[in-house]
């Protein structure tokens, strides 16, 4: 058995879902991006130039999906350096 959670689990805890949060927020801006593309109407005086801005949002998403996975890897090391903490003695 662990002992409590202190100040410096739950600041890892804290900065952890902020990194998840601002993947997922990421992509959700990007989605977003992209549905508007494909519902708006396309007049474009630059060829391509939808193309690009999807391709744009593209990398947006994936990049979202990158740093939300490095915020649950956080987040399951911050458990796991929590759970093999040594019992303190009574």
């Amino acid at each position: 058995m662990s002992t409590g959670v202190n100040a410096a689990d739950r600041r890892r805890d804290r900065i952890a879902l902020a990194i998840f949060a601002a993947g997922a927020l990421l992509y959700l801006y990007a989605f977003n991006g992209m549905h508007e593309l494909s519902t708006q109407h396309l007049v474009t005086v630059v060829p391509h130039e939808q193309v690009q801005r999807f391709t744009r949002f593209w990398e947006i998403s994936r990049a979202g999906i990158v740093i939300a996975a490095i915020g649950a890897l956080a987040m399951a090391w911050s458990y796991m350096r929590y759970r093999l903490r040594p019992a303190e003695p009574r």
